[in-house]
Formats: structure tokens, C-alpha cells, sequence
């Protein structure tokens, strides 16, 4: 009897249709569903001319405001 399904997700098109899919499965056996997003790891952004525009923690840290990560 599964108890915990956690579900990565990546923000494609396939996300929208297996998501209904584990919560039916979830509903049917009495299961907590986790979804999970996952993503790369942001990198720095560099302008033309070769100048910095954001570093990578700046990045981050704008990702933890938003609330993607923690």
C-alpha cells in the first residue's frame, strides 16, 4: 500500500496530465502526494561587452524571494 508519492516536476507540457493522474491514484489508496519542481542551478548573466549583469548567488537569491527554493 503505497502511503507517499512524490512527483518532480520541470514546468513541461507532460506535468499538466500526470499530475490528475497520480491525484486519482493518491485519492484511490489513501496516499499524501509531494510534488516536487526541479531546476537548474542559476548561472550568472553576462552582457554584451562582457559585463556583469546578476551573479549566480544573486540569482539564487532571487529564486529563494520568489519562493522556488528554500
Amino acid at each position: 500500500m503505497t502511503k507517499r508519492i512524490l512527483v518532480p516536476l520541470d514546468r513541461r507540457e507532460t506535468d499538466q496530465t500526470i499530475v490528475p493522474l497520480v491525484g486519482d491514484l493518491a485519492r484511490s489508496s489513501g496516499a499524501t502526494v509531494r510534488l516536487l519542481h526541479i531546476a537548474p542551478i542559476p548561472e550568472g548573466r553576462i552582457g554584451d561587452y562582457g559585463r556583469v549583469i546578476t551573479y549566480a548567488s544573486q540569482e539564487m537569491d532571487h529564486l529563494t524571494f520568489q519562493g522556488w527554493t528554500t
